[in-house]
């Protein structure tokens, strides 16, 4: 248990500090701070205008070596600050607002993250606006717009707008407007898709809509190239679905088909058979059905 050195118009609640070897103690300043567990801050821990909430800072135990995105990487320094049911790990998250946070290695600078139960991981945001997104594999978005949608697989997003979409395995998009897409491992620069599956593909000056595109080089719209050895796609994502599916029709048709098990026979007072003519020709059908 410990007090925090210089927190300043403070109000802190159930506080618990782990003081492990520090060289310099955090600086809290117009504080709000609630369930706090700050663990072995370092750097002069600043954290400025403050309002944490459900807290926990921790840095120092961050892996060796920590991600390089930037100078301030892997040091916590908060600054303008309003976090909700936080849990940062190595910050510099800068003038702030993060709501439903957990962060991890982060360096969000001009800040502005949303809901719903953040997460972001491995991340850098520069100058971004993100609303319910996850952010993981230390994808960066730079001053670019992002909401509704996963980033991952070491993706950046610059400049552009993602809203609803899956950016995946080192896709690059740049000054580009993304909705409602599917993107692995392409390059996107200065383009528009909207309800795209885009796989390994460069497109530059682009407009998509509801298309499928694979291992093709476009661009202003005409196919100039292909990346890799695959086949080039281009098709409606409507034809692509409909092929796809009667595949599977066809398939689901070609199972073996089960013989249908004879149910109970009911016999009470009423459905007893009671006239011997009616009784063998009910016995000939049964015997004609299973011949069939």
């Amino acid at each position: 248990m410990s007090t925090i050195p210089k927190a300043k118009s403070s109000s802190i609640n159930a506080l618990t500090v782990v003081p492990n070897n520090w060289d310099s103690h955090p600086r809290v300043e117009k504080s709000v701070i609630s369930n706090c567990h700050f663990e072995s801050l370092t750097d002069s821990t600043q954290i400025s205008h403050s309002r944490l909430s459900n807290t926990t800072l921790i840095t120092s135990s961050a892996p060796d070596p920590a991600p390089a995105f930037g100078a301030k990487q892997g040091k916590s320094y908060i600054d303008r600050s309003n976090l909700s049911e936080s849990h940062i790990t190595d910050s510099h998250i800068d003038r702030s607002v993060v709501k439903n946070a957990t962060v991890v290695r982060a360096h969000l600078d001009r800040s502005n993250l949303d809901g719903s139960e953040g997460v972001v991981e491995s991340s850098r945001l520069d100058r971004s606006g993100v609303s319910n997104c996850s952010f993981s594999g230390t994808s960066v978005a730079e001053r670019s717009a992002v909401s509704d949608s996963i980033v991952r697989d070491k993706s950046y997003l610059g400049r552009s707008q993602v809203n609803e979409c899956t950016i995946a395995k080192k896709t690059r998009a740049e000054r580009s407007v993304l909705k409602d897409c599917k993107v692995e491992a392409s390059w996107v620069e200065r383009s528009r898709l909207d309800g795209c599956e885009v796989i390994n593909c460069r497109l530059e000056r682009t407009v998509f809509e509801r298309m499928r595109l694979m291992n093709g080089k476009w661009e202003r719209g005409n196919l100039v190239g292909r990346m890799g050895d695959g086949e080039v796609v281009a098709e409606k994502l409507e034809d692509w679905e409909k092929r796809e599916r009667d595949r599977e029709e066809m398939e689901r048709l070609q199972e073996p088909l089960m013989p249908l098990q004879p149910g109970p026979v009911l016999r009470d007072e009423k459905t007893v058979v009671r006239e011997p003519h009616l009784f063998f020709a009910l016995k000939w059908c049964e015997k004609r059905i299973r011949r069939c």
